[in-house]
């Protein structure tokens, strides 16, 4: 007999790890992904007849916290019922011990490989438009994400916007007294102030997220904490939205996910956005931008006028 190869171990240790039936329902099909708190796992629901995505704490991984974070995660996500956010159908325990819960599958892509396969910035911008309004309802509800990324957005095939991975979420102006003091969520995109063990935490920080998702829509690239780079020219307004939302000062960034996501619109519509004190040479192309048509009449005016005045000065010679 031969010797498995490195790649055959590989799968034998796969599925030997991933389960075939959990909680005596769910039957799984396939491994989706493997996160910092789990596995994701594609299964059907034999009862109801469909397909769902299970999230469940990886038996390898250790347990301590792991079990709590995950079943908070999905009581959070249950109590924010949102077109914008994955809901959840179940919460239960493996026979193993380890916590589960039961979501919605969701088939699309990340916003990370959208942005790579979509060349229009408005469309972008207006799915982060989309993401603001399940943040801001999370923020309504009391809730703050702390880990908001572009792999952490799912764009569907049908143009749903939906925002994954609550694992770090926690109650608007509550001390990080949670177990999760000192979280720093995902390098580049979390806020410098949740980095301080025992400080409140605020939706100013996923504000701060929501402008280096932003930045990454604008430049294909992933912020660094602390300034922007360069920047394509002719959009310094989109530049400042990142900016004031970015701010080094939570009390400096924009007041509301709200009035974030109200300046990309005005930016969409052609509108001055508050973020930027423009000069009058961007106020007037923007102005034509947003009035082009009436900009081409008045243009087509003023030519046929230099017509009919060289035409009248050739007559009378």
């Amino acid at each position: 007999m031969s010797p498995l190869t490195n790649s055959q171990m590989v799968q034998l240790r796969r599925a030997l790890a991933d389960p075939a039936v959990i909680a005596g329902r769910y039957r799984i099909v396939r491994r989706l992904g493997l996160g910092g708190m789990g596995t994701v796992y594609l299964a059907s629901d034999p009862v109801l007849n469909r397909e769902v995505a299970i999230k469940v704490v990886d038996p390898r991984l250790p347990a301590e916290g792991l079990q709590q974070r995950l079943g908070t995660e999905a009581r959070v996500l249950a109590r924010l019922e949102h077109p914008g956010i994955v809901p959840v159908h179940d919460l239960g325990e493996t026979e193993d011990g380890s916590v589960f819960y039961v979501m919605k599958r969701v088939i699309g892509q990340t916003f990370d490989a959208y942005c790579a396969s979509t060349s229009s910035l408005a469309s972008r911008l207006r799915v982060i438009v989309r993401v603001c309004e399940a943040v801001a309802f999370a923020h309504a509800s009391g809730v703050v994400h702390r880990d908001l990324t572009p792999s952490n957005i799912m764009v569907g095939s049908f143009g749903e916007v939906l925002t994954l991975d609550w694992g770090l979420a926690a109650m608007v102006d509550r001390a990080t007294t949670d177990g999760q003091a000192g979280v720093q969520g995902t390098l580049g995109y979390a806020a410098p102030e949740l980095s301080s063990g025992g400080t409140a935490i605020s939706a100013s920080a996923d504000i701060f997220a929501l402008g280096g998702i932003l930045e990454f829509a604008v430049t294909g690239r992933h912020p660094e904490n602390g300034a922007s780079g360069g920047w394509p020219r002719g959009l310094a307004a989109l530049h400042a939205i990142v900016q004031q939302a970015r701010h080094a000062d939570a009390s400096r960034r924009y007041a509301s996910v709200s009035a974030f996501a109200d300046d990309i619109l005005r930016y969409l519509d052609h509108e001055r956005v508050t973020a930027y004190l423009e000069p009058w040479t961007a106020t007037l192309a923007r102005w034509l931008r947003r009035y082009q048509w009436v900009a081409a009449l008045i243009g087509a005016y003023l030519v046929m006028r230099l017509l009919l005045a060289w035409w009248s000065g050739h007559q009378g010679a």
